[in-house]
């Protein structure tokens, strides 16, 4: 058993049951899912066309992108959806 180990996962525990620490495990789930439904929905998006793990890199990376630039145009304008 390591103490200082324990010490710590004490400290998790806790860091994790405060209302900061359940605050930010409610936003946590909503963000990341948030994300990827809207590159399914808006992007239509639903399987990778290229095979190969590089290709399906580039094209992961290119959908990340065209969601960031697509962000970043409707805040700059303030466009709502």
């Amino acid at each position: 058993m390591n103490n200082e180990n324990l010490e710590y996962q004490r400290e998790v525990i806790i860091n994790l049951k405060s209302p900061l620490g359940i605050d930010l495990r409610n936003q946590r789930s909503i963000q990341v899912e948030d994300a990827f439904g809207v590159i399914k929905e808006a992007f239509n998006v639903r399987r990778f066309r290229r095979r190969g793990t590089v290709n399906v890199k580039m094209e992961f990376f290119l959908t990340a992108i065209g969601y960031n630039l697509r962000k970043y145009y409707n805040k700059k304008y303030r466009i709502t959806e």
